[in-house]
Parts: C-alpha cells; sequence; structure tokens
C-alpha cells in the first residue's frame, strides 16, 4: 500500500479559500445554503477547491466553473443527509444536461485523497467541532500533521 502524505499545496489552496470567505466556513455541515451564500466544513470546501457539485444543491449557471457558479437548494431534500455528504463531477452535469442521475461520491473521501490524509487523520481534522475560524483549523491540521 502505498505511504499517503499531507498534499500541503492543497490543504493550504483550502484554507487560503476559507480564508478569503471566512462566512464560508461551518464545521457543523459539508454544504448548507443560508441567506449569505453556501457555507461549508473544511471537507466540503476542499471538494469545492476541486470543482465538485454538491449533490444536495444543484448548480444554476457557471457549471465547472466553481469561481462563478451559483448554487441553489433543491428544497425536497434540504433535510437529506445523505445528499448532503455527497458531491458529483460537474462534468456529469454538463453531459446528462441534469444533475439527477451523476454518481454521487463521498465528501469524505474525497477530500481525504485531495488533500492527502489517512483515514485518522481525516476523522480528527473533520470532526473537530470546536474549530470556528480558520486559524483554529490551521491550528488543529498542525495539531494532526505536524508542520509542513
Amino acid at each position: 500500500m502505498p505511504e499517503v502524505k499531507p498534499n500541503w499545496e492543497n490543504i493550504n489552496k483550502v484554507c487560503d479559500r476559507i480564508e478569503a470567505d471566512p462566512d464560508s466556513f461551518d464545521m457543523a455541515v459539508y454544504f448548507a445554503e443560508t441567506y449569505c451564500g453556501t457555507v461549508a466544513c473544511f471537507a466540503g470546501h476542499a471538494a469545492l477547491e476541486m470543482g465538485m457539485v454538491p449533490a444536495n444543491l444543484r448548480e444554476t449557471e457557471g457549471v465547472g466553473d466553481r469561481d462563478n457558479a451559483r448554487l441553489a437548494v433543491r428544497p425536497w431534500m434540504r433535510q437529506d443527509w445523505k445528499e448532503a455528504s455527497m458531491v458529483r463531477y460537474p462534468h456529469h452535469q454538463r453531459l446528462l444536461g441534469s444533475d439527477d442521475y451523476a454518481p454521487m461520491i463521498s465528501v469524505r473521501s474525497v477530500a481525504t485523497e485531495y488533500l492527502g490524509l489517512t483515514d485518522d487523520q481525516a476523522e480528527q481534522i473533520f470532526t473537530a467541532w470546536d474549530v470556528c475560524t480558520v486559524e483554529d483549523l490551521r491550528l488543529k491540521i498542525k495539531e494532526v500533521l505536524g508542520d509542513e
């Protein structure tokens, strides 16, 4: 089995993404739509950084363009925890004309691989409910992974 090493470049990209819009950060949810926009946890932001589309939200324009995409809640899925923890590849939506049948992938597994974390490291970081700011997040990451 290949050795898993933290991907510090991707970890820093995600932290910088959160730092640029701290109101979009909430460790309590993978993804949620609020009156102020879409919020996500660290794993959710990692998936968004990859260009993934939340399964419980749908892109209404800018498909595949994470910087310009607007996300809208599907009201009938608002309470669906399984969908709230899943993402889809944006190219499926373009190919199918709809993301209703595009395959779903776990946010946790996508983020774990993108960030270069072991399952244990992902567990410790992704379930850090006491992390409220990007500064707290960076400290938690350092606590779990050590220095770069």
